[in-house]
């Protein structure tokens, strides 16, 4: 599993949950690394609300796969490609 953190937020418009890339810092918060979700198909700005934030790979998996077909499936699927 990666050191890499994961927030999920939700897109305004679909109300579909997209993953995003975060890097914990040395301030011990997290912050996100990219403002495209990990599918590059939703800009940071079309999104709003922050669902989780600062999971690990595996809190991440876990955490998402309990809320089933709410995330995106590329989202997912790209989770998943990290390994």
């Amino acid at each position: 599993m990666s050191q890499e953190r994961y927030g999920l937020r939700k897109n305004d418009e679909s109300g579909e949950y997209h993953i995003y890339r975060q890097v914990k810092k040395l301030d011990n918060k997290c912050y996100y690394k990219e403002e495209i979700s990990i599918c590059k198909t939703i800009d940071f700005s079309e999104s709003t609300e922050i669902h989780t934030a600062c999971l690990n790979e595996e809190q991440a998996r876990i955490q998402y796969a309990e809320m089933g077909r709410k995330i995106c499936a590329n989202c997912i699927q790209d989770l998943y490609k990290n390994t």
